[in-house]
């Protein structure tokens, strides 16, 4: 009599189960039947008919077993509910913050600047009553920049650039750096699909 040992495969959630199974089904029915016997049996056709049913019968609760198992070590999120609760403790959160004693109050527009479909993305610079900052246009044909001085205390323009060597600049998206002595601003053109781009 040929001794017969079952070795248990444990599947991985994510893998192909089924795929394991028979693969591990397989050896089993080729040891509890013997080869000649399982080679003569696929010529009796009621023999490999009822060989058939039983790998697919035993693959198919191994597989209903397995995707039980997984379905309990892997519960359902509600994301949804997380979704709320992290708002829900991020608004008590700040409710439960004392509103500091030097915030700002009575706040009010001084000035605007604007620019027709213009954005500004970058974060400006002051320094000595001028404010640096830097838009971005989006157009079909790419994207274009200027770099702009203000007066910081009206938003009167002292000075814009939009073309250097006569060459469009490319919308900005970094902030403006002037160096300590205030002569030189630093500022690099180009969003991220754009190209060929310059430090300025």
């Amino acid at each position: 009599m040929t001794p017969v040992a079952l070795v248990p495969i444990l599947v991985q959630a994510g893998t192909s189960v089924f795929s394991t199974i028979v693969a591990g089904a397989s050896p089993v029915l080729i040891v509890l039947l013997r080869p000649i016997e399982w080679l003569r049996g696929c010529l009796h056709p009621w023999r490999a008919a009822l060989m058939l049913f039983v790998v697919l019968i035993t693959s198919w609760g191994l597989f209903v077993v397995s995707h039980q198992i997984r379905l309990r070590s892997h519960p359902q999120i509600d994301w949804a509910q997380v979704a709320l609760n992290a708002i829900r403790s991020e608004e008590l959160a700040q409710t439960a913050q004392p509103s500091a004693k030097n915030e700002p109050r009575h706040l009010r527009l001084l000035w605007e600047f604007k620019q027709p479909g213009t954005s500004f993305l970058s974060t400006p610079t002051l320094k000595d009553g001028r404010l640096y900052g830097a838009s971005c246009l989006i157009d079909v044909g790419g994207t274009f920049g200027s770099i702009f001085c203000l007066e910081a205390s009206t938003g009167r323009p002292i000075w814009q650039v939009a073309r250097i060597n006569d060459q469009d600049l490319k919308g900005v998206f970094s902030s403006p750096v002037l160096t300590a002595n205030g002569k030189y601003l630093i500022i690099g053109e180009g969003l991220h699909l754009d190209s060929e781009c310059h430090l300025i």
